[in-house]
């Protein structure tokens, strides 16, 4: 005699959306566009100055990886739908980004 026994669990919604506008622990906000592989990620300082970075999607929507001008290496974008926030890991450590809008 075989028992089946089915447990509910809850699913998470897994929709992994990173595009909109971003502030990073330090101030900086940037900018992600709905776009094709690559794309240019606009930067702008807690002063307002404003920089291109260069990134790519690695999981579309999800992750990238982006350099900047003048900043050796590259770092990794990683979208955490729960918290709806970007871990970046890259050369000068790991920093957070939170949403400030979806607009795209």
């Amino acid at each position: 005699m075989f028992v089946l026994l089915l447990v509910a669990v809850p699913v998470l919604s897994q929709q992994y959306d990173a595009c909109g506008v971003w502030r990073s622990t330090t101030g900086y906000v940037f900018r992600i566009p709905v776009s094709s592989r690559h794309f240019g990620l606009v930067i702008a300082s807690p002063s307002g100055q404003r920089t291109l970075g260069q990134a790519r999607w690695v999981q579309e929507g999800r992750s990238f990886i982006y350099t900047v001008a003048g900043v050796p290496g590259n770092a990794l974008a990683s979208y955490n739908a729960q918290y709806d926030a970007l871990e970046i890991r890259g050369p000068r450590g790991t920093s957070w980004w939170r949403r400030v809008n979806a607009q795209r």
